[in-house]
């Protein structure tokens, strides 16, 4: 009951003249070449299918590139799945139908697996005229391409659009000030685009502001005090330097981006009201709560200066997000001041800490190291 391989055969395998043959055991021929060979694919196999021939012994899948066997499946087989890919992987494979006189093959089919939506976009590092933007690639080849689109509004008129092959870039030439869209899609080799991850936005800072004290008293809200000259709004960047070092009464009510008091100013500050600021620096000079509240929504480093805060008066830690304590004083004195703790993240201490109040965790969680 042996395979008898003949070259050269012709006709029909069990015609009348081949009675000794009534199984088809003879093959007269090499295999036939299968027909409706096909792929279809998710993001992390490929399926083949194909229609079966009548005269294989079997059927092997290979690669184009080098012929070598992915798979050596039985007669009779009409489909196969390649399974363990990474999204957006590139194929190209071939099927062989064999027996023992000969085997035929198909053309091969390039075909790259699905791709997937990429994960956690976010933005970090954000200038007056840059924004950093990055995502997860979700399991995505390293070579995968992605789309990210981006604009001033919501709703992507007048969408920017730029491809990448990493995972993270740099938006710049911005102008400051300006709320930025992002959303990012993935596109595969074969040009299958995934859905948009979710649009996240963020604002590029204003341009700052540094304390001149050009106008004739020492006030905050005298625009002709600053550089550029106006009066500070909500969310901008504020800065005491040596381009002013004259005392500063802040007077005004609208919460900052950013306060520093660096290098080269050796003025106090002084609040005539509540102030709330997202990064808070001192340096140098000082500065004076007055009897006024103090909230930190991000990080507050303490390099030198002096803080001063009578009794009764809060320094609160309000942030959203995880907020450090850090510089290279030490202790990091607040004076007579509470320290209370809102935050619904974390707080930080990355030094010592002196404060003469009373100590107050109304959310979120005090980290205090080995401090």
């Amino acid at each position: 009951l042996g395979y008898i391989a003949m070259l050269n055969a012709s006709g029909p395998r069990s015609g009348p003249s081949y009675e000794t043959d009534p199984y088809n055991r003879v093959y007269w021929s090499a295999s036939t070449m299968p027909a409706n060979f096909a792929v279809s694919v998710n993001t992390t196999s490929v399926t083949y299918t194909w229609t079966d021939v009548l005269d294989e012994s079997g059927y092997r899948i290979r690669r184009a590139s080098d012929s070598s066997v992915i798979a050596d499946l039985g007669a009779n087989t009409v489909a196969f799945q390649v399974t363990g890919l990474s999204s957006n992987s590139y194929t190209n494979n071939y099927l062989e139908s064999y027996n023992p006189v000969g085997s035929s093959v198909t053309a091969a089919i390039v075909k790259y697996t699905l791709p997937a939506e990429p994960l956690n976009v976010s933005t970090s590092n954000i200038t007056t005229t840059s924004i950093d933007l990055s995502w997860s690639g979700n399991g995505n080849t390293s070579t995968t391409t992605y789309e990210v689109n981006f604009a001033t509004n919501a709703a992507f008129v007048s969408t920017s659009t730029f491809y990448a092959v990493t995972v993270s870039s740099t938006f710049a030439n911005l102008s400051s000030n300006t709320t930025y869209y992002f959303r990012v899609r993935t596109v595969n080799g074969d040009g299958i685009f995934t859905g948009f991850a979710n649009t996240i936005y963020a604002r590029t800072l204003p341009t700052p502001k540094y304390w001149t004290k050009a106008g004739g008293a020492g006030n905050a809200s005298d625009g002709n005090n600053w550089d550029p000259t106006g009066v500070p709004q909500d969310g901008d960047v504020i800065i005491f330097s040596s381009s002013g070092t004259a005392n500063c009464t802040w007077d005004l009510t609208s919460p900052l981006e950013s306060l520093s008091i660096n290098t080269g100013y050796s003025g106090t500050i002084t609040l005539g009201n509540a102030l709330t600021v997202g990064d808070f620096t001192l340096t140098a000079g000082g500065i004076n709560l007055n009897g006024n509240n103090l909230t930190v929504r991000k990080s507050h480093i303490r390099n030198g200066g002096t803080f001063t805060a009578g009794a009764g008066t809060t320094v609160e830690f309000g942030g959203s997000t995880a907020q450090t304590i850090s510089g290279s004083a030490n202790p990091i004195q607040f004076g007579s001041a509470h320290f209370v703790v809102n935050n619904s993240s974390s707080v930080t201490l990355q030094q010592a800490l002196y404060f003469g109040g009373n100590m107050q965790i109304s959310a979120g969680t005090l980290y205090a190291g080995a401090y």
